[in-house]
Order: C-alpha cells, then structure tokens, then sequence
C-alpha cells in the first residue's frame, strides 16, 4: 500500500535535482554557443579579406567581452535572482548568434564575438560565497572566482 502523504525532504531533492539540471543544460548550451561559430572563422576571413592578426583579436574580443560581464554583473544574481539574471544573459547570447549570421564585416565579428562573452560571463558569474540558495552552492561550485576575486584573495578578511 503507498503512503498517500509524499516524503517533503525527497521532494525537495527531487526539485533541487531538476533545477540543477536546468542550470547545467543552460550553462552547457551558453558554452557551446560561445564557440559554435569558430569553424565559421576561416569562411568569414576568406569572405571579408582580414588577416591572422584580425582574426586573432576577434578571438580576444570574447575575452573582454566576459571579463566586463564577470566585474559588471559578477554579483547581480544575489541582488535580483538567478532566474532574473540568466534571461537577459541568454537574450544577449541570442543577440550574439543573429549578429554572427547577419555580419556585413569584421566590425560585426568584433561585436558578435563581444556579445557572445559578454553573455556566457554574466551568466557563468560567481554568487558570493556562504549564499543560502543551492543553486547559488552549485554554481558557485563550479565557476572559478572572478579576476578581482583571485586578485584580492591573497588579502586577508579585516576581523
């Protein structure tokens, strides 16, 4: 005979086992669309006539684009809520795709390539340590401290 009343602690596990999927598919599809257009870049630079070099630096454009997310946005999460956070970082990364399939030239490249960093940072951001959400521990488990965090952490806290 079944027990008509459910266990409230295996329906939590079993809500907190969904929503952690949720982030980890959306974490991995954002991943993979950061680099989905790379083997597009030999096509574009036969298209639009820009140099290794050019190329090079559009690479690094990503780079820029996710650092200024992580130092912008790398707390806003714990202000407004991962859901809040996460739909404008897959907008942008939407954004990033239409721009790479409509570019007229290397300065969209520079501005897809941008957008598409500037996306996978303010999603893959770093809640603050000791936050009381799981899914704020389970991302944080699994992103590195942002550039300012690895900077300052050899200071010890003030008591």
């Amino acid at each position: 005979m079944r027990n008509p009343d459910p266990d409230p602690k295996s329906m939590a596990a079993s809500r907190n086992f969904v929503a952690l999927s949720a982030v980890a598919i959306q974490l991995g599809v954002m991943f993979v669309g950061a680099i989905l257009p790379t083997p597009l870049y030999p096509l574009y630079r036969q298209a639009f006539g820009f140099s290794g070099v050019t190329l090079t630096l559009i690479y690094a454009t990503y780079v820029l684009g996710n650092l200024a997310a992580l130092l912008l946005f790398g707390r806003l999460a714990d202000q407004i809520g991962r859901r809040a956070a996460s739909l404008p970082a897959v907008a942008v990364g939407i954004a990033s795709t239409i721009v790479f399939a409509a570019a007229q030239g290397t300065g969209w490249l520079f501005a897809a390539r941008a957008l598409s960093g500037f996306s996978t940072g303010s999603r893959a951001a770093r809640p603050r340590p000791g936050s009381p959400n799981f899914m704020a521990a389970a991302i944080a488990a699994a992103q590195p401290a942002s550039p300012l965090e690895q900077i300052f952490s050899v200071v010890p806290p003030a008591h």
